[in-house]
Parts: structure tokens; sequence; C-alpha cells
């Protein structure tokens, strides 16, 4: 096996200077005597195996202007060539100029953002031409730098954007009044946003922590998380049936931008940006088994087809895409919640909403973090099914919802216990997706007739994640988890009473004077945090002293 390390600094428009030697295939077979097949983004976490059968993959990479991404080849006698920018976002690779070739380390400078691809095959098939015969790769990449939109401060923001200012904290207000039907939640809520004005005066480079709400305050915190951009699908509950390649539809989805605040304000928009590493067709196959995986679950008689055999819930559904060549991937993922998620221009908002947890540090302070988000990824890839989803509670219930927007890259991200069907990870995806459903069937029943489908009363995202992790992993890493414990009280006996009762109620303050609770709750805030401690993405300075302190607090108690 030869490995190829390769590294693409993605920086200035420039080519390599020297006579290319990459034999260009094309789209099909008719213009060239290979064919390159776009086969989805490189996967910058885990890694990724493609056998390729007579074709040449290209791997999507999104640059965001100077993205370097580091990337190791492992295969027999391989080449690669690096092309891009397309034209547009799902224009053919073959289309685009060569940055870099060979068979060694590489470094390419490019000063365009947009959409590249990465083309690795046999050597004599894209130098001289020569039809591919079936080979093998395997390649492990991560992005080194700018690796996803700009971050801007919400007090540079504002400092540049002085105007903007009004029109932002009314949306929000418009927001609230309509998700928060309790006058005094709301006048609190709204007091919160006052502060942000007047700190926003001053300029202070702490202008995001003026919104900061205790745990204690649960009603507020509840309220709050209503008014987060990601939600589950529109129609949980549709009766989906028939073929599976029909029901996942046809390449026809539209990539969706933040929306304009109003229009004076065309630069400040409201919402994510679209992940231009994923082809349209895994858009719109993500948004459509992301429904049809949530009407399976709820067992509301929905069936899908897939050859020759019919799938009535999701474990068996993944099952025949599993049994007809797929890979599927699982990762419990945790990152800060943007639940203000403005953008300017190209960049992301930061803006995150502070939670005051209750726990006193030894310097007497109380831990203070952004909240935090919780979900369940599943990417699916394979001979007819390329997607990517992910599940949880969310505002309009739990479900499964397409994961194919880009979170700002000051929210962080952690893949914890990963695993896939080909590294020995086939049963915790399964009982995961037996969990879910049970979950999911529970849900409907509680939340019925609850405002916003019971979202923060019967649990948020993390909950629904926490429940998965315990009942599967035997542990739990989110944090907080706000379920009201009256829902506790009564049991459905479908599987899940003893574990819910289980877990622990962040809610109630009173319960961390107790040692055991509180260190139980640090663990937790710990493996919530979405990045390394020495990361440069941290929020701010006193953060990090404060996560250090968790750590090193943690690290006392085991010894």
């Amino acid at each position: 096996m030869r490995k190829s390390h390769l590294v693409f600094a993605l920086l200035a428009a420039c080519g390599q200077g020297h006579p290319s030697q990459f034999f260009p295939g094309s789209a099909g077979k008719a213009d060239g005597r290979y064919e390159v097949r776009d086969v989805g983004p490189l996967n910058l976490q885990l890694e990724q195996t493609i056998v390729a059968d007579g074709f040449v993959p290209a791997l999507r990479i999104e640059s965001f202007g100077k993205t370097r991404v580091t990337v190791d080849l492992a295969g027999s006698d391989l080449y690669y060539a690096v092309v891009g920018p397309t034209k547009e976002v799902d224009d053919a690779p073959n289309q685009a100029r060569v940055v870099a070739e060979g068979s060694t380390a590489a470094s390419v400078t490019l000063a365009e953002a947009g959409v590249f691809h990465l083309l690795v095959g046999p050597r004599a098939t894209l130098t001289t031409g020569e039809a591919p015969a079936s080979f093998q790769v395997t390649a492990r990449a991560h992005c080194d730098e700018n690796c996803s939109h700009p971050t801007l401060p919400l007090a540079q923001f504002l400092a540049q954007e002085a105007s903007a200012l009004e029109p932002v904290l009314a949306q929000l207000g418009a927001q609230i009044d309509s998700v928060v039907s309790d006058p005094a939640t709301r006048d609190g809520l709204k007091q919160k946003l006052a502060s942000i004005k007047s700190t926003a005066a001053t300029r202070d480079t702490d202008a995001s922590r003026a919104f900061t709400l205790p745990l204690s305050q649960i009603e507020q915190l509840r309220a709050l998380i209503g008014l987060s951009s990601t939600e589950t699908p529109s129609k949980p509950d549709e009766v989906l049936t028939g073929d599976l390649n029909t029901l996942l539809g046809a390449c026809e989805a539209v990539r969706s931008y933040p929306d304009p605040v109003n229009a004076s304000l065309k630069d400040v928009g409201y919402g994510d940006f679209p992940n231009l590493s994923l082809h349209r067709c895994t858009i719109t196959q993500s948004e459509h088994l992301a429904k049809l995986l949530t009407s399976l679950a709820v067992g509301n008689d929905s069936v899908a087809r897939y050859r020759d055999a019919d799938a009535h819930s999701p474990r068996e559904l993944i099952q025949l895409l599993v049994n007809a060549g797929h890979r599927v991937e699982i990762a419990t993922e945790h990152s800060y919640a943007d639940f203000l998620s403005f953008t300017y221009k190209d960049a992301n908002i930061r803006f995150p909403v502070w939670l005051d947890t209750g726990i006193v540090l030894p310097d007497g302070k109380n831990l203070i973090v952004p909240t935090g988000h919780s979900q369940i990824a599943l990417r699916i890839s394979g001979p007819d099914v390329n997607t990517s989803v992910r599940f949880y509670l969310g505002l309009s219930g739990a479900g499964f919802a397409s994961y194919t927007q880009r979170r700002g890259q000051w929210s962080g991200l952690v893949a914890n216990d990963t695993g896939s069907t080909v590294d020995g990870n086939s049963t915790r995806i399964f009982e995961s997706l037996d969990v879910i459903s049970h979950y999911l069937r529970r849900n409907r029943a509680e939340a019925a007739g609850l405002p916003r489908g019971g979202y923060g009363l019967v649990g948020v995202c993390n909950d629904s994640v926490a429940l998965v992790e315990a009942l599967t992993l035997h542990k739990v890493t989110s944090y907080p988890l706000l379920r009201d414990a009256k829902f506790d009280a009564t049991r459905m006996e479908d599987g899940l009473d003893d574990a819910l009762v289980s877990l622990p109620h962040d809610a109630a303050v009173q319960t961390q004077s107790d040692n055991s609770t509180q260190r139980d709750a640090l663990r937790r805030i710990l493996s919530m945090l979405p990045m390394e401690l020495d990361s440069p993405d941290f929020i701010d300075e006193p953060l990090r002293a404060q996560m250090k302190t968790v750590s090193a607090l943690l690290a006392t108690s085991k010894r």
C-alpha cells in the first residue's frame, strides 16, 4: 500500500507552474476515456473508503478562501488531481482547471472560495487516460485552516453596523412575542435584549454575555430555546408509502441561504449557510429520507419498498440498505447552540446564549457556559442512497431532520462515540434506531396538546440524545437536561420509563450542592465542549479559563 500525503492550502488563484500530467476524463463517457463520478464530500472527520468499479471518484471540497485541508490516501499506485473551482456549484468536475496533481506531498495556493474536487485513481488512468479497472482508496482527512465561513463577534458587528441593531433586536422581539405566551417570561427575555443594546453601545467585547440566563430561570430558558432557527421536519407524521427511490425524489433541491432580516438590511441574514460540499442529490435525498425515517419510526403505517423488500421501521430500512452495500455512520454530536443565528454578508455573527449553571467554582464564581446542542448524526453512502440526517427533539417535536446546512464555526462540533457498519458498530446503530422509534411514539403521546409540541417541557434536544446514549452506550454526555420530572410520574411501559427516570434533572439547582451530582454535571459540561481547550475558536478567555478549571477538578476527583 502506498500512502500519498497531500496538503492543500487553498489560498491564491495561480496554477502549479509546471506542465500538467493530468488526463481529464468526463462526467460521462462521451468525451473522455474514463468516467469522473461525483461521489460526495471529502469527509473531514471520519475515514472513508471508496470502491470504484470502472470510474474515477471525485470528492467535493468547499473552500472559503484560504482553506487548508490535509489528506492521507491509501491505495495501490494512486495518482490524484485537485480541480476547481467549478463555475457553478453543481458543475461537473472535469470542467474545472487543475490546481494540484501528483502522487507525493503537494501544496497549492488558491484565492477563490467555491467547490473543488479531489480526483483519485490509478496512475495510468489520470496521466494517460487508460480505462480504470476496479480499485479501492481510503482517505483520512481533516481541515486545518479557514474551515468554515468567517466568524464576526457580536460587538464587532454592532460597531461596524450600528444601524442594524434596532432591526435585529426588533426581529428577536417579534420572535419572542410569537413563541412565548407567559407575560413574565416574555418581559424577562425582552429585558435581556435591552441589556444587549446598552452593552453594545459601549462596544464591550463580551456583548453576547449580556444575554446570560440562570438555569434556575427554567421558563425563560425553555422559551428562548424555542427561538432556534433549526427545525425538525414540518410534517413529521405524514404517511409515506412507495418505492424508496421514488420517495427520495429527483435531484431538485434548492439550496437554502440565510433570509435577509428586512429589505433595508440585505447584508444581515437569519439562518444557516448551505453546505456546498454536498451534491444537490444528497440534499434532496436527505430531506426526503429524514421525513421517511420519522414516519416509519412513529408507526403510522408508512412502508418503503427497496429491492423487492418492504421496510416498516427505520431498523428495517437501514438493514436493507446495509444488505445492498451501503455504509452507515453514526455519531453523538455536541456543539454550542446557535439559537440567534444571524449572518452578515458571508460571515456568521457570533451570538451565543450564555447559561449560568449555578455551579460555584473554587474561585467563588459561578460556571457560565454557552448553551449546548446535541444530536445523533447518521450518514449513509452507497450505490443508491447518499444522505446526511440527524435526530433530536426540536421545536416542532422529535424527529429526523436533514443535515445539509453549515453551522457557524464559532459553535464548534465534537463527534463522540463515532462508529459505522464496517467497523463493528452495526449493533449500536440498530439499537439507536429502535430507541429513537420508541421515543418518537412516546413523544407524540406526551406532547399532545402542549404548546410548541411540548418542546422544553418533555425535554429539549439534549434530553432526547441523552436517552439514546443511556440505553445504547450506558452513559450520558449531554447537558443541560430540562425534561420536567412530572412527565416521569406516569409509566408508559414502552421500555423507556426506567431510563428516563434515571436521567439528571439539571434545572433542579438545589441538588447541585451534592458533590456527586455536581461532579456529574461538570463531567457532562466538559463532554459538551465542542473544541479543544487550546482552540483559537474559544468565544473568550474567561470561558477557556473556567473550562480548564473544570477539567482540572474532574482530573483531581479521579485520583
